[in-house]
């Protein structure tokens, strides 16, 4: 909010570089799917873009709002009560919350399609109810992650701020997409190699056998 930020030793940072901080929070699953506490920040994004096939956003604990392959898969419907595992990492909890969709989302072919999203205050209740205050000092105030969007040239100096003073991380999502379609070209150009090898032994093979067997009828034809 451009507040300026205050440190112990004395140094003062104006983060005037940010455009919106989205608070992003793990508090439970459905069959496999995550169900994410954050708030409306996240539904304004505009990479990707989100939009509503029907319903609306989460208001207040107690709402869900489903992407659109969980949908397609459940069969679940604006109005439904999906019964939300507690988890807080590790195995989900045996316990449940009954959450109602309020809305579904349009497809965005990203990983958001197979998530459940709650509000931030729900998921700090799952937190609260999960005896985390005796485990941290921020009690149930704990976020997982900040997805933040910056205004240009802005990044080099929020992980300078962050990376220096603080015990968090800040990554860079292009240039981690980058890395993994390196990663995956390499894999890709590799399985490709270990085909071609597999085929050359496969043609090898063959060849030898063919020659055995031309050599046995020459010498049949001799006798």
């Amino acid at each position: 909010n451009d507040v300026t930020v205050h440190f112990e030793d004395g140094a003062q940072s104006r983060p005037d570089y940010l455009r919106a901080i989205v608070p992003i929070v793990y508090f439970g699953e459905y069959q496999g799917y995550r169900a994410i506490g954050t708030d409306s920040s996240f539904f304004q994004s505009p990479d990707p873009s989100f939009q509503f096939s029907g319903g609306r956003g989460t208001d207040a604990p107690g709402e869900i709002v489903i992407g659109s392959q969980m949908a397609r898969k459940t069969g679940f419907k604006i109005g439904d009560l999906i019964p939300v595992q507690r988890w807080t990492g590790g195995e989900p909890s045996s316990e449940t919350i009954n959450l109602q969709i309020t809305g579904i989302l349009e497809p965005t072919q990203s990983v958001w399609d197979k998530a459940l999203f709650a509000n931030l205050n729900q998921a700090q209740q799952v937190l609260q109810s999960s005896q985390l205050d005796g485990r941290s000092i921020w009690k149930a105030n704990v976020l997982n992650y900040f997805l933040i969007s910056l205004k240009p040239g802005g990044f080099e100096t929020l992980r300078t701020l962050i990376n220096s003073r603080t015990v968090a991380q800040v990554i860079s999502v292009p240039e981690q997409k980058q890395r993994l379609q390196q990663l995956t070209g390499t894999g890709q150009k590799l399985g490709f190699l270990m085909t071609l090898a597999v085929l050359a032994l496969g043609a090898l093979g063959v060849a030898s056998m063919m020659i055995t067997r031309f050599e046995a009828m020459t010498l049949q034809v001799a006798i």
